[in-house]
C-alpha cells in the first residue's frame, strides 16, 4: 500500500528503499512512547503518511521536510509481547515490542492424601508478586468428579495456596497452574502437578 500522493512517492522515492525506526523496544502497559521515522535520503516528500500497526490499533504522522516523523503509540493494556509495524511509500520496518514482564510459576506442590477420611489437600505455589494463577483441578477418570478452576492472587512474596476438598475417590488427581495476564504480567508458561488419594 502507498500512503499520500501515489505519483508524488512513485516519482521520487525508490521502490526498494526503506524505512528506519527507533524507540523503545519494553514498555508500560496503555502508556504512549514516540518512535522515530527516518525515510532515506532521497525521495523525500514533505507530507506524506507514516502509518504505525500495532495490536490492531492504527497511529499515524505526517513526514516533516526532512522527511521524518515522529509517531506516537500507545501500548496495550494488557501485558504481552507485540509486532508494532511502521509503514510508508509501500515499503515497512517491524519491531518486537514488550508490554509488561513475562511471570512464570517457579514452584507447584500438592501432598498426597493418605487417609480414608481425609479429602482435602493443599495445593501451594509460587509466581510474580502479587499475580493471579488459575488452578484446573482434573479428577482421576470414572471418578464421576467434575473438574473446575479456581483463580487465586499470590501475595506480596509471590505465594500462593488453595485448598482443594473433592478428593472423595481413590485415584490420581492433576492440577495445572496457568498465569492470568494483567496490566503489569504476561504468562509466559504454565506448570502442573499431580497428588493421589491412596485410601
Amino acid at each position: 500500500m502507498v500512503f499520500g500522493s501515489v505519483s508524488a512517492a512513485n516519482a521520487a522515492y525508490p521502490p526498494n528503499a526503506k524505512i528506519t525506526v527507533s524507540g523503545v523496544s519494553k514498555g508500560t502497559a496503555s502508556k504512549t512512547y514516540t518512535y522515530k521515522v527516518k525515510t532515506p535520503t532521497s525521495g523525500k516528500v514533505s507530507g506524506e503518511k507514516v502509518v504505525a500497526d500495532l495490536n490492531g490499533k492504527t497511529f499515524t504522522a505526517t513526514l516533516n521536510s526532512n522527511g521524518d516523523a515522529n509517531v506516537k503509540v500507545k501500548f496495550p493494556s494488557k501485558a504481552g509481547r507485540y509486532t508494532l509495524v511502521f509503514s510508508a511509500y509501500g515499503t515497512s520496518a517491524g519491531k518486537i515490542v514488550t508490554v509488561g514482564k513475562a511471570a512464570y510459576i517457579s514452584s507447584l506442590k500438592a501432598k498426597s492424601i493418605t487417609k480414608k477420611s481425609t479429602k482435602s489437600t493443599t495445593v501451594t505455589g509460587k509466581t510474580a508478586k502479587k499475580g493471579s494463577v488459575t488452578l484446573k483441578f482434573t479428577a482421576p477418570d470414572g471418578s464421576g468428579i467434575k473438574s473446575f478452576s479456581k483463580t487465586v492472587k499470590a501475595n506480596s512474596k509471590g505465594k500462593f495456596s488453595y485448598k482443594y476438598s473433592k478428593a472423595t475417590k481413590v485415584g490420581t488427581y492433576t492440577v495445572t497452574a496457568t498465569f492470568v495476564t494483567s496490566s503489569k504480567y504476561f504468562g509466559s508458561s504454565s506448570k502442573t502437578v499431580t497428588f493421589k488419594k491412596t485410601k
